[in-house]
């Protein structure tokens, strides 16, 4: 984990007075670059950079939200984590190229995680490109992200042989994400199994357990509320472009 600096360390500190809200961008500003962070009351404007230069934003205050986008530029074009209420005024400057909305989910602390079934090893850096080929949303992300995270973060899989078949990987705010498993393995426990195994790792590290699933990812969304997570809110990470190029 990189030495945070005081104001970085300062953002935390406000972060955490709600941090189910917030642990996205808490987990981001520890792993990343952090190139500003704009403060107002208790909500903050971040710039910060893992494959892509990302804009957070966290309020829950209209007034204080207000002044915090009216610092934004042109050159903001990636949001992460934003809320729904917060969309009209940041794309009232810009188009929209695309959006990914999800749910936020999160595990209480006091669910208890099965032991795994299978046999679980650690993900390598070069199958980036073999999983990026195999992702249902590689639009969003590239192959030097995902071994990026496989490096830096927590990447999980179940070999047939030498053959990798299903896989779990957090992401850059530390959500659990990236899971897949190959059509011809699934229906034999591997998608629980690896999310299990990433959850009690996340825990080990004495991290909030969360993820992201699309309301139209049945599959993924079963398997939380069987795991027991709980829903939270809806949430968005959208791409951009000013509406004066």
């Amino acid at each position: 984990m990189k030495q945070l600096s005081s104001q970085e360390s300062r953002a935390i500190d406000i972060l955490k007075r709600d941090p189910l809200r917030n642990i996205n961008l808490i987990n981001f500003i520890k792993g990343y670059p952090i190139k500003s962070i704009d403060i107002a009351g208790d909500s903050l404007l971040v710039r910060g950079c893992s494959y892509a230069n990302w804009v957070y934003l966290s309020s829950c205050d209209v007034n204080e939200f207000t002044r915090l986008t009216e610092r934004l530029t042109p050159e903001d074009n990636h949001f992460a984590i934003i809320e729904e209420w917060m969309l009209p005024s940041i794309l009232q400057k810009r188009d929209v190229i695309w959006n990914l909305s999800c749910t936020k989910y999160w595990l209480p602390a006091e669910v208890k995680l099965p032991q795994t079934i299978n046999s679980i090893r650690a993900l390598s850096p070069n199958e980036a490109h073999y999983i990026y080929d195999n992702y249902t949303y590689s639009r969003y992300v590239c192959p030097e992200y995902i071994s990026e995270r496989i490096e830096n973060g927590i990447g999980l899989g179940i070999y047939d042989g030498s053959k990798l078949v299903a896989w779990i990987i957090t992401h850059d705010d530390g959500c659990m994400g990236f899971i897949n498993v190959l059509p011809e393995y699934r229906r034999m426990g591997y998608g629980i199994d690896l999310a299990n195994a990433l959850a009690n790792k996340i825990r080990e590290r004495g991290e909030m357990v969360f993820i992201h699933v699309e309301d139209s990812n049945m599959k993924s969304l079963l398997l939380a509320r069987k795991m027991g997570f709980l829903e939270y809110k809806e949430v968005h990470w959208i791409k951009t472009e000013s509406k004066n190029r």
